[in-house]
């Protein structure tokens, strides 16, 4: 049990919780009523933009997984190389980025709902190709709309993320096909998020 003295009506109320309290509520309107206030816990959000999933949410507290969901298909993503760097009519364009918009609007939504210390993007900036442009054009709106929500965010380094075991840490994973696979300890699972958790993970640890 972890006690609290309530130097106002000179008592001792105790919890089963662990959690320190922030303050207590007395209400004296019928006999004594104490209720106790904690702070909504925090957690660390990775978030991964990709060719398969559009994005991909993965919410850890206290290093381990809490909440996880993904948004889009590659239909988006493809439309969005096909027609960057082409001579596409302006309407085509507007079209799929009024499409992107309204999913990464769902996605800071879910966002703001996890209470996220900080949200953990790669940083892909440093991709030049097709593909890296497109997934970059998606991550500048998700951005701009994590800044104007006042939600903190960091850009971490890429490299290895989709390869890395979340599971073990092995750092010569199996990417086949939409599944992640570690040859080290057996681990399976969706690729994407296996590279959202990293991004939650290597935040969790160092952000």
């Amino acid at each position: 049990n972890n006690p609290y003295k309530l130097k106002g009506i000179d008592a001792i109320v105790k919890t089963d919780k662990s959690e320190i309290a922030n303050y207590a509520i007395i209400d004296f309107t019928d006999n004594i009523k104490v209720y106790l206030a904690y702070e909504k816990p925090k957690s660390i959000v990775g978030v991964d933009i990709g060719v398969r999933h559009l994005i991909t949410v993965v919410a850890i507290r206290n290093g381990k997984v809490w909440k996880t969901r993904f948004w889009g298909k590659e239909l988006i993503t493809d439309e969005m190389i096909k027609i960057l760097g082409e001579p596409q009519g302006v309407t085509e364009i507007r079209n799929i980025r009024a499409k992107v918009k309204k999913t990464i609007t769902e996605v800071v939504k879910f966002l703001e709902e996890l209470n996220p210390k900080v949200v953990a993007l790669e940083d892909l900036r440093i991709f030049e190709n097709k593909v890296g442009n497109t997934l970059r054009n998606i991550e500048i709106e998700l951005e701009q709309q994590l800044y104007n929500r006042g939600i903190k965010y960091k850009l971490l380094d890429p490299y290895n993320t989709s390869k890395v075991c979340s599971n073990c840490g092995f750092k010569k994973g199996e990417v086949l096909g939409p599944l992640f696979v570690c040859p080290a300890c057996g681990y399976k699972a969706d690729r994407d998020f296996n590279a959202a958790l990293n991004l939650a993970l290597k935040c969790y640890y160092t952000c």
